[in-house]
């Protein structure tokens, strides 16, 4: 049944659809949704939804959000529904039968060129989804290609975003149904737009290059390279109002991935060696903090360039300019005030009457909660958006430790910050709950080495030593006790992987059969040991990793391993996290047996 127009609808669509003039989609969608809500008739409503849908429609390109259609268009937003399912804003399984019609009708008369774009599009990609079993008319997909060129031609200054997205896709409708000549017109008009303002070439040098169907001539290739050639030369330039670090940058990559397919390895160096001196010009600008992070992509771009005594002078400048930014680093504080109360009522719900439940309470209490965490990321990308989306260097030991991206593009990297950002925050937390339980049930170091040998994980040899370091501890001889306790841990955890199955050695690569033991980030990361501990692995091994093991957190065993702490670093609660550690190798194969038994029940 053909849809009939809505006079009320219709009139907002024509009052939009002028001739040469810029369609601002949001004040389409306000006033469409206005005059939906205005009409009485549930069923007018339903009706109006058609026109409505291809407004709230977004494009696939460059998103890489929710697109359950594996189409050109996605939905503009989702929800969850009460029962779980996911609700897509449009959703248009709910358009009803003559929508393709009406689109295509739409888009027939239509005289704004952007408008005509979206419904002849709409109409053409959209038919299988919305009319399944429909073939595509061919003249609408026509339609399309025209109208978004027309709209491209059009488009100036600040909106030449929308004309080049518009030409590309014209590229990608032609090729589709294989209209050489589409194709051709449709790469003029994206080149051009590229002649009119080079500031977009990033947008246009990749897709052209990679897309054969583009079917770019050699002579425009040529051009294209010579373009990004002179954009990489100006922003090199130490010409003030010229030199770009960053857009070198970017040029440079370009034209070092274009170079690499074809197999020109003397120009992919000339670009790589042009940009690292780039940055090296970028370092002596500013203050040492700021030289240190241009130094390093000075450093990797060397690298790139396989020039590696230029890459090791580069990292000696940047030790030095890392040593200077100490002195230019400030501290921020904040204050968190806690009531004697809420600390009361913490102690008294974890220490019991019973010192083996209250060893068991303290030791589950500080063990991560991974579900509170992810909750916290997703707060931050709801709530403070460009901080979710920066990357992060942590400096550390004169170099740049580690790099933690942003929450799409790095989610273990800021999971693991959270962890840490826990755990720094509940270090008071531990050491009142530890302190009052040492007072309630007038705890020595024996008994510590009792509880940590619970699973028999320590040598009768070994106890001795982890009973010297809980002495240590108890005395405040935080020095020693670190360094006594960080490799009894690493013991413990290498004999429960044997425990659970898992080699504790592995080839040494340097000498052809030999072996070496299995260290501490072999037992977190690699052999599997984490997940024979059942569903508690995962947020031990999170916590390993925030403690022991990763650059992004306090790293203390490889740090510790590597000669890198130094006395500033072994802080009280530092050893009380592992006095913590040990206290879980005391349940730890209490897990395992579980998991055991959990398996062996259901017949894996």
């Amino acid at each position: 049944m053909p849809i009939k127009t809505i006079p009320a609808i219709d009139a907002v669509i024509q009052k939009f659809n002028v001739a040469d003039v810029p369609l601002d989609f949001y004040a389409v969608i306000g006033e469409l949704s206005g005059a939906r809500n205005a009409l009485e008739d549930e069923e007018l409503r339903e009706a109006a939804y058609v026109d409505l849908a291809i407004f709230l429609l977004n494009i696939s390109v460059g998103n890489t959000a929710e697109n359950p259609w594996n189409c050109y268009f996605r939905p503009g937003s989702s929800a969850t529904g009460k029962d779980g399912a996911i609700i897509y804003f449009p959703d248009i399984s709910y358009l009803p039968a003559g929508t393709i019609d009406y689109w295509s009708e739409r888009a027939a008369k239509a005289v704004n060129q952007t408008m005509k774009a979206r419904y002849a599009d709409a109409a053409w990609e959209l038919t299988p989804i919305v009319e399944k079993g429909r073939r595509r008319n061919i003249d609408t997909c026509k339609m399309a290609i025209d109208a978004y060129l027309s709209s491209a031609r059009f488009e100036q200054g600040a909106d030449i975003w929308d004309g080049l997205n518009g030409a590309k896709r014209a590229i990608d409708l032609a090729a589709t149904i294989r209209d050489s000549a589409r194709v051709a017109e449709a790469r003029a008009v994206l080149l051009e737009l590229h002649r009119r303002d080079m500031g977009w070439w990033h947008q246009i040098f990749d897709y052209l290059m990679d897309n054969k169907m583009a079917g770019l001539t050699d002579k425009e290739r040529a051009e294209l390279v010579g373009d990004v050639e002179s954009i990489l030369l100006s922003n090199a330039s130490v010409e003030p109002g010229k030199f770009n670090p960053h857009g070198a940058e970017m040029a440079g990559g370009a034209l070092a991935r274009y170079y690499g397919k074809l197999s020109e390895p003397a120009e992919v160096k000339r670009v790589h060696i042009v940009v690292a001196k780039v940055f090296e010009h970028a370092a002596t600008l500013g203050k040492a903090q700021l030289a240190a992070s241009f130094l390093q992509t000075s450093l990797n771009q060397y690298v790139l360039a396989s020039e590696p005594a230029e890459a090791e002078r580069v990292r000696i400048l940047m030790q030095e300019k890392i040593r200077q930014s100490h002195d230019e680093m400030g501290t921020f504080t904040t204050r968190t005030e806690i009531s004697k109360e809420e600390i009361e009522k913490f102690i008294g719900n974890h220490v019991v009457d019973s010192d083996i439940q209250t060893l068991a309470n303290i030791t589950m209490e500080f063990l991560p909660r991974i579900g509170r965490l992810r909750a916290r990321i997703q707060d931050l990308r709801t709530n403070e958006p460009l901080f979710a989306m920066l990357t992060q260097e942590l400096v550390r030991d004169n170099m740049v430790a580690a790099k933690i991206g942003g929450v799409d593009d790095d989610p273990g990297g800021r999971l693991l910050q959270e962890a840490l950002k826990e755990m720094q925050f509940r270090g008071p937390w531990l050491n009142w709950v530890v302190d009052a339980a040492i007072k309630k049930f007038d705890f020595k170091s024996g008994h510590f080495v009792a509880w940590a040998n619970r699973g028999k994980l320590f040598e009768k040899d070994r106890l001795s030593l982890l009973q010297h370091g809980f002495e240590a501890w108890l005395h405040e001889d935080h020095v020693t006790a670190l360094h006594v306790l960080i490799p009894q841990i690493e013991h413990a955890f290498r004999e429960l992987s044997a425990r659970v199955g898992k080699a504790t050695t592995k080839p040494y690569g340097a000498v052809p059969g030999t072996s070496v033991a299995i260290n501490m980030g072999d037992v977190v990361f690699a052999n599997g040991t984490m997940d024979s501990i059942g569903p508690v692995g995962e947020p031990l091994k999170l916590y390993l990793q925030a403690l022991y093991v990763d650059p992004r957190g306090w790293n203390l065993r490889n740090r510790f391993a590597h000669g890198l702490l130094g006395l500033d670093d072994i802080a009280p609660v530092s050893v009380l996290w592992l006095v913590h550690t040990t206290m879980f190798l005391g349940m730890v194969m209490q897990f395992v047996e579980k998991h055991q038994s959990q398996a062996a029940e259901a017949g894996e």
